[in-house]
Formats: C-alpha cells, sequence, structure tokens
C-alpha cells in the first residue's frame, strides 16, 4: 500500500513538474513580448550589430519622427491590427540609413504623380517592433519616393492579440492588409 501512494505522488510530482516546464516553454515561444515605448530600443546583442548600434538608433529616431497616419485593420478573427502609412511627399524625407548612403541625409527623389507610387508594406520579425525591423527598408522605399505601411504584426506594438501563431494566423492579417491597400488605393496601386 506504501508504495503505491509514493508511485502516485511521484507520478502527480512529475506531472506537475512537466506542465511547468511546458507552460514556460510556451510563453517564451508564443507569448508576445511586453509592450513598451519603442524609444526604449532593445537592440541585437551579437558582435556583428554592436558597431552599428548608433547608425541603428538614429535610423529608428527618424523613423518614428517622421509622419504618418494611424491606420487599422480588423482580422480575419477580431483582432485590431495597427499600421502607420508614411505617404511619399513632394517636400521628401530625410533619411540617414538608406541602402548605399554615406551622408548624414540622402535626397530624396518622388515621382510627379503621388498617387501613382507603388505601396509598400513593411512587417517586421518575432518579437521585434516595425521601428526596428522597418527603418532599414523604409529608408530605400522613401528614396524610391514610394509609399508604405509599417505594420505592427499581431500580439504586437498597438495590435491586439497576445499569441504568436508563428504565421498561422499572421499570413492571414498579410493578406488583410493587402485587402486594405486595394480598397484605398486602388486595384492598379503596384503593393
Amino acid at each position: 500500500m506504501k508504495i503505491g501512494k509514493t508511485i502516485l505522488f511521484t507520478t502527480g510530482v512529475l506531472a506537475t513538474a512537466t506542465l511547468g516546464i511546458a507552460r514556460y516553454a510556451y510563453n517564451i515561444a508564443f507569448k508576445a513580448p511586453k509592450r513598451r515605448n519603442f524609444r526604449d530600443y532593445k537592440l541585437p546583442t551579437e558582435d556583428q550589430y554592436v558597431p552599428h548600434h548608433s547608425t541603428m538608433k538614429r535610423c529608428m529616431d527618424r523613423l518614428i519622427e517622421i509622419p504618418y497616419e494611424e491606420i487599422t485593420v480588423t482580422s480575419f478573427d477580431g483582432l485590431k491590427l495597427f499600421g502607420r502609412y508614411y505617404d511619399a511627399s513632394p517636400e521628401g524625407i530625410s533619411c540617414e540609413c538608406s541602402a548605399g548612403s554615406t551622408t548624414d541625409t540622402c535626397n530624396i527623389m518622388h515621382p510627379t504623380n503621388q498617387t501613382s507610387a507603388p505601396i509598400h508594406i513593411l512587417f517586421h520579425g518575432y518579437k521585434s517592433n516595425p521601428y526596428m525591423d522597418g527603418c532599414g527598408g523604409s529608408g530605400l522605399v522613401t528614396e524610391l519616393g514610394h509609399r508604405f505601411i509599417v505594420v505592427d504584426q499581431r500580439s504586437h506594438g498597438e495590435s491586439e492579440g497576445n499569441t504568436i501563431t508563428f504565421g498561422i494566423n499572421e499570413r492571414r492579417d498579410c493578406l488583410t492588409w493587402v485587402n486594405y491597400c486595394i480598397g484605398k488605393f486602388g486595384m492598379d496601386t503596384p503593393i
């Protein structure tokens, strides 16, 4: 009888420990990061990034300072997804971080008809933010005079949600943003 109770107790402890470890692993992998001010930079610490931290910070600061229009769409499962629309204005946008730039600012060329300018949708990566992952691409896009949307992926930034699904739901969110662009800018606008 005592051996049976010991086995039952040991099995309960092991089951509880296994569930605790599984829950911890789930939270690490699938739970969204805590929302924080984008100016609280958490830059990559790997050796290849460290020499570029000051440039990355300046680039993110510049993207944050560019005027934008806040936009939202509703995902297929009812979440509010947040984005920032940047128009390629005739005045130009000064961006230090553009591809091939060696000076503090770039002269940005814009097409004469902004309504025909292509629009780019920039998505950030896993547990990241649109300013860190979008600052380089936004520099190139503005150099080309194109419009762009920088998206807070579900469960990140201003978008709703708590769980990262590694593309299961995010792929459908991408289509939602494409459909938004088609509805707002027309079928003939290159995306």
